[in-house]
C-alpha cells in the first residue's frame, strides 16, 4: 500500500450541506479507536459583514463610495514628500502617521465618524446598511461542485479490517440529499490492486490451460485439472474465516499463487491416469491405480508446503500485515484442494472422457 490512510471526499452544490456532512464524518471517524489524526480539508466559516451604500444618501452629504472605502481602509498609503540625494544615494522622505487602534467589533466600525462635505461628521451606521453572512478563505470546486476531504491515519496492523469497518459506518450515515462521496486513500489503492490482481488471475488460468492443452495434446485432461481450482478457493475462504482474516491484497496474491501450486497435484494424478490408459488399462483401473501410486507424493508435497507456511501464518516470519493473510490463504486452499483433488478430479476426468468418447463415436458412425 502506498499509505495507511483512510480518506473520503464529499461533493455537493450546497456548501451548508457539505459542511454538515464533513462534521458528521469527522465525528464518526474520531469515535473509531483504530484511527488517529482525523482531519478535513474544509475550513471553518467566518462571519462576513457586507456594507451597502445608497448613492442618493451619500450625495446629500457630498460623499462617494470610494471616500468611505478609503476612510475605512486600515492600510494607509505612504506618500513621498521629497527625495534627498547624498553621495549618489537617494532617500525618500515620507510622513508616517501613528496607526489608530483596530476596531474590536462591528459596532466599533459602525460608530466611526465619517467627515462630510457639509462639515458635519456622520456615524457610518447612518450611511450604510449592514448584511451579515458567512464565507471561507478558499472554496474548492471539482466537477462543478464544492468538495472537501476527510481523512484519518490507521493505527491497526489489519488495514483491511479497519477500512471495511469504516466503510460500513460511512454507508450507514444518512447523507443530505445532493451530497455524493468518493473513496480515496488506502481503500482506493486496494480497489485498484484488486482489479489488477483479478485480471492477473484470469490471465494465469488462461495461460495454465493453454500450456496443459499443448502438453497433453487434448482438451479434456486440462479441463479436469483446472477443476481443482474452485476447491482451493473454498479452502482459502474457510481458513480466512477461522483465522478471523478479511479479504485483502495479500489474500488475492495468495489466490494467484494457488493457481500455480494447486494444479501441480492434479497434473501428476491425471498424467498417471493417461499413461496407464495408454499402456492398455481400462479407465476405471487406471484411475484407481493412479490414485494409489500418486497419493504419497501428492500428500508429501502438500504437507511440506503447508509446514513451510505455518511460521508465516502465525505471524513469526515477515510482516504480519502481508504474510499472515497470504499464508492462511495458501494453506487453506492447498489442504482443501489436495483432499478433494484425489476424489473429484479423477471422477471429472472419467465422466468427461466417457462423454467425449461417446460423442466422438456417434459423430464417426453418422
Amino acid at each position: 500500500m502506498s499509505s495507511n490512510e483512510v480518506s473520503y471526499t464529499f461533493y455537493s452544490e450546497d456548501l451548508n450541506k457539505l459542511n454538515q456532512t464533513i462534521t458528521k464524518v469527522e465525528n464518526l471517524l474520531n469515535k473509531n479507536d483504530d484511527l488517529k489524526d482525523v482531519s478535513s480539508s474544509a475550513e471553518e466559516a467566518y462571519v462576513e459583514y457586507k456594507f451597502r451604500v445608497e448613492q442618493d444618501n451619500l450625495m446629500k452629504y457630498g460623499l462617494t463610495t470610494g471616500q468611505i472605502v478609503g476612510m475605512l481602509n486600515p492600510q494607509k498609503t505612504k506618500d513621498v514628500l521629497t527625495t534627498v540625494e547624498k553621495d549618489g544615494d537617494s532617500l525618500d522622505v515620507i510622513v508616517q502617521q501613528e496607526q489608530s487602534a483596530q476596531p474590536e467589533s462591528i459596532d466599533d466600525i459602525l460608530d466611526k465618524k465619517i467627515p462630510t462635505a457639509l462639515g458635519k461628521a456622520m456615524p457610518l451606521s447612518d450611511l450604510v446598511k449592514v448584511k451579515k453572512g458567512t464565507t471561507l478563505n478558499t472554496l474548492s470546486r471539482s466537477k462543478g461542485e464544492y468538495y472537501a476531504t476527510v481523512s484519518g491515519e490507521i493505527k491497526s496492523k489489519d488495514v483491511s479490517k479497519v477500512t471495511a469497518a469504516v466503510d460500513k459506518d460511512i454507508n450507514k450515515l444518512d447523507l443530505p440529499k445532493g451530497v455524493s462521496s468518493e473513496v480515496g486513500g488506502v481503500q482506493a489503492d486496494m480497489a485498484d490492486a484488486f482489479t489488477q490482481l483479478g485480471v492477473a488471475m484470469a490471465a494465469a488460468i488462461a495461460i495454465v490451460y493453454f500450456i496443459l492443452v499443448v502438453t497433453f495434446r487434448e482438451g479434456v485432461a486440462p479441463f479436469a485439472v483446472l477443476f481443482s481450482l474452485p476447491f482451493a478457493v473454498i479452502g482459502s475462504f474457510v481458513g480466512l474465516f477461522l483465522a478471523g482474516e478479511t479479504i485483502s491484497v495479500p489474500v488475492m496474491m495468495g489466490l494467484l499463487m494457488l493457481i500455480g501450486i494447486v494444479v501441480t497435484n492434479a497434473i501428476v494424478l491425471v498424467d498417471r491416469i493417461i499413461r496407464m490408459e495408454r499402456d492398455g488399462m481400462t479407465m476405471r483401473k487406471a484411475v484407481l491405480e493412479a490414485g494409489a501410486t500418486r497419493l504419497r507424493p501428492i500428500l508429501m508435497t502438500a504437507i511440506a508446503t503447508v509446514g513451510a507456511l505455518i511460521p508465516l501464518a502465525l505471524g513469526e516470519g515477515g510482516g504480519g500485515l502481508i504474510s499472515k493473510g497470504l499464508a492462511i490463504t495458501v494453506i487453506g486452499g492447498l489442504i482443501s484442494s489436495t483432499l478433494l483433488t484425489l476424489v473429484v478430479v479423477p471422477i471429472v476426468y472419467e465422466v468427461l472422457s466417457k462423454l467425449f468418447k461417446k460423442n466422438r463415436k456417434e459423430i464417426e458412425e453418422n
